[in-house]
């Protein structure tokens, strides 16, 4: 069984290794990042929606009851369950990427024409917020939690080596492409399997020479992806 090492939160982990466990792969962890609840304010309404780009938003949203009318948009699959495990009922899902919200929330404004709640972390990419305001949809924007980079030490390396070998590093973020060329060198030469382009893009160009990246951003695809190469790498 081939082992891909995951630098997520140890929160987000569960699913991304149920997903990887089901394509015949073992995720193991190191941790780049810890995600920290803010104490947000609810910015002045009313509102025609609620929005989230990542399953952290929802703990807050689901902590605002006089929110939960209000149809609500989730970037995918994940973040939509998160909302309904928070109470949410009309659930809006887009296809993985921000983008794929608009058509969804253009035709909510086009009914009501108040602005749309973004529940988002304080490091978010601005291209979510300036999508919106090329079609003329007005956010509110709540940083309702903080994602925290780690460095993790040359023990936490050896302890993950000593069990076997990494096959391949699921890189998941742009922060994580950002920290990755910190400790790379250590694990090895391993496969280096990135979710998005934009992600791809954000690492130094020495390390975008052979890296994969998923045929779409979802982990069900870069688990695809991670066991179709493991499976062309044994063959003669």
């Amino acid at each position: 069984m081939a082992r891909f090492l995951s630098l997520r939160a140890e929160e987000d982990a569960s699913r991304l290794g149920e997903i990887f466990a089901a394509h015949g792969q073992e995720v193991v962890l190191l941790p780049l990042q810890e995600i920290v609840a803010l104490p947000a304010g609810l910015p002045d309404g009313p509102f025609a929606a609620v929005m989230a780009t990542s399953a952290h938003a929802a703990p807050w949203l689901g902590a605002q009851p006089s929110l939960q009318g209000l149809p609500a948009l989730a970037v995918g699959p994940r973040t939509a369950l998160a909302l309904r495990d928070a109470g949410w009922r009309d659930v809006r899902v887009g296809g993985g990427d921000a983008r794929t919200l608009l058509p969804i929330a253009r035709e909510i404004v086009n009914e009501d024409h108040r602005p749309i709640l973004y529940a988002a972390g304080r490091v978010r990419h601005p291209e979510t917020e300036a999508g919106f305001a090329e079609i003329g949809i007005a956010l509110r924007t709540a940083e309702v939690y903080d994602t925290r980079l780690r460095a993790p030490d040359r023990g936490e390396i050896d302890g993950l080596l000593r069990v076997g070998p990494i096959d391949g590093v699921l890189v998941l973020s742009v922060a994580q492409a950002v920290c990755l060329p910190a400790f790379v060198s250590r694990i090895g030469t391993v496969r280096l399997l990135c979710l998005s382009p934009r992600i791809r893009d954000a690492l130094p160009p020495e390390l975008r020479t052979d890296v994969e990246t998923a045929p779409a951003p979802t982990l069900a695809a870069l688990a695809e992806l991670a066991a179709s190469g493991q499976e062309a790498r044994r063959m003669p």
